[in-house]
């Protein structure tokens, strides 16, 4: 068996086709121990390799592109030296990029094809202009930004607005905190994604409800309202938001009115001090998956159970007393009421 030029297993010719095609279904390890059968087998396992960590500008000076073809997303590891790291000589066959852990600055990465851009976790004096100045150029292809260290200020108005420009820019992920000018920001409203972890920030901002083209829409106020007095209803606005499908509020305090979009498929509003789900969640006819824990809520409504397609429903850390299955409809297959002050449970027997 010639090993070091052919693909054989018990004597049997593997065509690369084939090869490629189980090596798509084996895991990490698996991938390496069949590197060490073969320089063929290495050579066809490297050509399958998708993600490159890079460890410090010396590993990347030397990686060999070519001999990894289909090499498309690239992640920064923690270094303690604080070297600045230049993608200079990155080739444009990558799309997707994660800058995380800490300890350096990344540059010169805007030539690059992106269409993914995650930075997390970064150092706190990491300026984001460069980030933003890439979703503005009008060559670029890219179409999620993800910014997420809460110790990280939010740019100045300036840097904020180069983002109206970024046309192909339809997911926004953000985890900062001073969202300053929030009433003037202008904001895409081509995104389709928008998920925000905000701190010290007590109400939301008014400029969502030009987003009329979101399909998900996510907002966390960390450390925020719960427990406090005031209401931060549901933006009016929603209710024309015909494509959205998933909406999550926590720790927002929302008050006693749910959103109505009749197209929504996940619910999520813990944290929010809601102490009655209203009879109107009966509209939200395509409703899957509906979360809220850690509320005050003392009973369900009949109303749920007109519910049909739910199958999720996430109620731990509630004031319930009794928990009736005639309040729920047949189709709940999870069920989490952990936590609760429930004392007697029936009818249970017509859930599935």
């Amino acid at each position: 068996m010639d090993t070091d030029t052919h693909l054989f297993n018990d004597h049997l010719y593997l065509p690369d086709e084939i090869f490629l095609l189980v090596i798509a279904y084996l895991g990490r390890e698996d991938k390496r121990r069949a590197t060490l059968v073969s320089k063929k087998w290495n050579s066809v396992v490297c050509r399958t390799r998708k993600t490159f960590k890079i460890k410090s500008q010396k590993n990347l000076n030397s990686f060999q592109w070519s001999t990894f073809p289909n090499i498309k997303h690239i992640t920064t590891a923690t270094r303690e030296n604080g070297e600045e790291l230049s993608l200079a000589n990155v080739p444009h066959q990558v799309d997707s990029l994660t800058i995380n852990h800490e300890s350096f600055g990344v540059t010169n990465y805007s030539h690059l094809h992106l269409e993914t851009l995650d930075m997390q976790y970064l150092n706190k004096d990491v300026n984001l202009k460069e980030s933003f100045r890439l979703c503005s150029d009008s060559s670029s292809n890219l179409t999620s930004l993800k910014i997420s260290d809460r110790r990280l200020e939010w740019p100045g108005k300036e840097q904020v607005n180069v983002l109206q420009n970024a046309t192909k820019l339809k997911s926004l992920s953000l985890q900062v905190k001073n969202v300053a000018e929030q009433e003037r920001v202008t904001i895409l409203s081509s995104l389709t994604s928008l998920d925000m972890r905000l701190e010290e920030f007590e109400t939301l901002p008014k400029w969502i409800g030009q987003l009329t083209q979101l399909e998900t829409l996510k907002i966390w106020i960390i450390g925020g309202p719960y427990g406090n007095e005031y209401s931060n209803p549901v933006p009016e606005e929603l209710r024309y938001f015909t494509k959205l499908t998933t909406l999550s509020f926590g720790s927002c305090n929302i008050g006693k009115e749910f959103p109505t979009n009749s197209q929504l498929t996940s619910l999520s509003l813990a944290w929010n001090n809601i102490t009655a789900i209203p009879d109107s969640i009966s509209c939200l006819a395509q409703l899957t998956h509906l979360d809220v824990y850690y509320n005050k809520i003392a009973r369900l409504p009949l109303a749920l159970s007109k519910l049909t397609r739910l199958s999720i429903l996430i109620i731990n850390n509630n004031n319930l007393t009794e928990l009736r299955g005639d309040e729920l409809p047949t189709s709940i297959t999870k069920l989490n009421a952990s936590q609760n002050k429930i004392k007697s449970i029936e009818e249970f027997t017509r859930l599935t």
